[in-house]
């Protein structure tokens, strides 16, 4: 039977490789907009391909309901975060050297304010000997 519900919020796992009449009466709940695999769910790929065609079947295909295999979202999370915290840690060093860069460049402007301005009085004090 397809029920022909708009997708909701709530993902719900299932129990094993195939469903039961629980699981298709929970996934047939309108508050549910997916499920998530886990290794349990898990015997082979003709099984998960078999596991996930039952699971969609019980909805409207327009509804596209929402099947995560959860190991592959492990590590696909896993390897953003870990790339998140290697973005932010580069951008870290980066403002680093560019503090650094700035607090360099306005010294190197203060320093050439100072040789302008004692040049200037050299300048002013050899006017007032040769006067």
């Amino acid at each position: 039977m397809t029920f022909s519900l708009p997708r909701g919020p709530v993902m719900i796992d299932v129990a094993g490789v195939a469903l039961t009449a629980e699981d298709r009466e929970r996934i047939a709940h309108p508050l549910v907009g997916g499920v998530i695999l886990f290794a349990r769910n898990y015997a082979s790929p003709a099984q998960l391909d078999a596991l996930t065609a039952a699971i969609r079947a019980l909805r409207d295909p327009a509804d596209r309901m929402v099947v995560i295999e959860a190991a592959t979202q492990v590590a696909v999370t896993v390897a953003r975060v870990v790339s998140l915290a290697a973005v932010a840690r580069a951008a870290r060093d980066r403002a680093a050297r560019l503090r650094e860069e700035m607090a360099q460049n306005q010294l190197e402007v203060v320093l050439e304010k100072q040789r302008a301005s004692i040049v200037r009085m050299e300048l002013d004090t050899e006017q007032v000997t040769e006067r």
